[in-house]
């Protein structure tokens, strides 16, 4: 029997009350690879162009939040050791929950 885990690959920011599956100005960070390791894509869609991305300063640091949330999973850049609880955990003590 294969063991299963759960890998977060998406984060979606935006602001408090916007609904962040159809909110134009939410910012997608994602992890992606294609074929050359894990990197990170941040979109936004709604703004007539998807490959632009206009961002708030008030947002970089949850962009950084996020990043370091998604870079810091088990099987991300060799870390494999915090499992799901731990990331729960450290969603919910970054205010990403």
């Amino acid at each position: 029997m294969s063991d299963y885990i759960c890998t977060i690959t998406q984060v979606t920011i935006h602001r408090e009350g916007d609904n962040p599956l159809c909110t134009p100005e939410a910012t997608v960070v994602s992890l992606d690879d294609m074929g050359g390791g894990h990197f990170l894509a941040i979109k936004q869609h709604g703004h007539g162009s998807d490959d632009c991305v206009l961002l708030d300063p008030e947002e970089l640091p949850k962009l950084q939040e996020a990043a370091q949330l998604l870079l810091d999973q088990p099987g991300i850049k060799g870390n494999d050791t915090a499992t799901l609880l731990e990331m729960l955990d450290e969603l919910d003590a970054r205010g990403l929950t």
